[in-house]
C-alpha cells in the first residue's frame, strides 16, 4: 500500500545503513581480540611477558595462567559464604605451594586456588568445580599461546640482547606446567600418580618393600621392569587396567639426521651454509591402520590431543 511505502523504505534504509554496519562492526571488535592461531584473547601477551623471564620456576606458572584475561571476564569473584569458606580451606592448605602472588586481589586468589586444588587433587564445593572447570577447559591453550610467546621472546633476546633476557628453562617450565595440569599433578609427585589405582596412599606403602620397582616410570610403562609385585597390592581387574594403560601410553622413538648437501659432510660446514635437520618420530604403542587416541588423564575433564614440542 502506497501510505505504508515511506515507512518500509525508512526500516530498509536504517537495516543496511545502521543495523548490518553495526552488527559487523560488533562482530569485528569482538573477533579481532582474539588469536587466530591459538583461540585466546591477543591481550594475553602483554600479561604473560610482566611474569615470563629466565627466572620464572615452576611455583610461579599458576599466578602467570590465572592473570588470563579470559579467567578475569569469566570467573566471578566468590558469592556465597559457602565458597568463602572452602577457598579459606583452600588457602590453608595450598597458598603455601606457590611463590607469593605479585598481586593480591580476591578474584585472583580464587583463581590460583582452584588451579592448585586441580593440581593436589583437593575436593571442593560444587559451586567452585564449576567455576574449576571453566578454569580447566581454557588452560591448555592459554598455556600452549604462554610458551610459543616464550620461544619467541627467547629468540629475540639471542637476537638482541638489550631486550628482557629469557632462556631455555623458562619454556622447559612452562611445557612442564602443561603436562601437570592435564595430569593433575603438582611437580614433585610421583608420576605413577597416572596411572589408574595408584594413589599417594598406594605408592607410599609399595615403596617400603618394593621401592625399587617404582622407581622407573618409563621402565615400568615399557614392561622393561618385574610387574609381578602388583599382586600384592591390587585385585585381578585393577591389575589389567594397569597394563592396558601402559599399552595406551606413548612409547616414542625418535631418529634425528642431518645433512649439508650431496657434496659436503658434516666436518666441511661452514658460516652461511644451509643444514637440513630431519626428525623421524614412531608411535611404538600404536599398530598400523591405528591413529593416536585422546591423551591419557584420570583427573583432566575433557578429551585433550597430545601437543609434542
Amino acid at each position: 500500500k502506497k501510505e505504508y511505502q515511506v515507512v518500509v523504505l525508512i526500516v530498509m534504509f536504517s537495516i543496511l545503513l545502521i543495523g548490518i554496519p553495526v552488527i559487523v562492526f560488533w562482530w569485528y571488535s569482538k573477533a579481532s581480540r582474539y588469536s587466530i592461531q591459538y583461540g585466546v584473547i591477543n591481550d594475553n601477551d602483554k600479561v604473560f611477558y610482566m611474569y615470563l623471564n629466565e627466572n620464572l620456576n615452576f611455583k610461579q606458572c599458576p599466578e602467570l595462567l590465572a592473570n588470563s584475561q579470559e579467567y578475569y571476564e569469566q570467573i566471578p569473584a566468590a558469592g556465597s559464604e559457602e565458597e568463602k569458606s572452602d577457598l579459606t580451606r583452600l588457602k590453608k592448605r595450598l597458598l603455601s605451594e606457590i611463590a607469593k602472588p605479585k598481586r593480591e586481589h580476591p578474584r585472583l586468589y580464587k583463581i590460583i586456588l582452584l588451579i592448585l586444588a586441580h593440581l593436589k587433587r583437593e575436593q571442593i564445593v560444587p559451586e567452585l568445580e564449576k567455576d574449576q572447570r571453566k578454569i580447566l577447559k581454557l588452560a591448555p591453550r592459554l598455556m600452549i599461546f604462554a610458551t610459543f610467546l616464550a620461544v619467541n621472546l627467547t629468540m629475540d633476546y639471542h637476537e638482541n640482547s638489550r631486550m628482557k633476557k629469557m632462556g631455555l628453562m623458562m619454556v622447559l617450565r612452562l611445557m612442564d606446567f602443561q603436562q601437570m595440569i592435564i595430569q593433575g599433578q603438582w611437580i614433585n609427585e610421583s608420576p605413577f600418580l597416572q596411572l589408574p589405582h595408584f594413589s599417594d596412599e598406594k605408592i607410599k606403602v609399595i615403596s617400603r618393600k618394593n621401592r625399587k620397582s617404582i622407581t622407573n616410570f618409563k621402565e615400568f610403562v615399557e614392561g622393561s621392569k618385574d610387574r609381578t609385585f602388583l599382586k600384592n597390592y591390587f585385585s585381578e581387574q585393577e591389575i589389567k587396567d594397569i597394563e592396558n594403560c601402559c599399552l595406551a601410553l606413548p612409547k616414542m622413538n625418535i631418529k634425528i639426521s642431518i645433512n649439508v648437501g650431496a657434496d659436503k659432510n658434516l666436518q666441511e660446514v661452514q658460516a652461511m651454509d644451509f643444514v637440513k635437520f630431519k626428525f623421524t618420530i614412531t608411535r611404538q604403542h600404536i599398530k598400523e591402520k591405528e591413529k593416536d587416541g585422546f591423551v591419557h588423564s584420570k583427573n583432566y575433564p575433557y578429551p585433550k590431543y597430545a601437543v609434542w614440542w
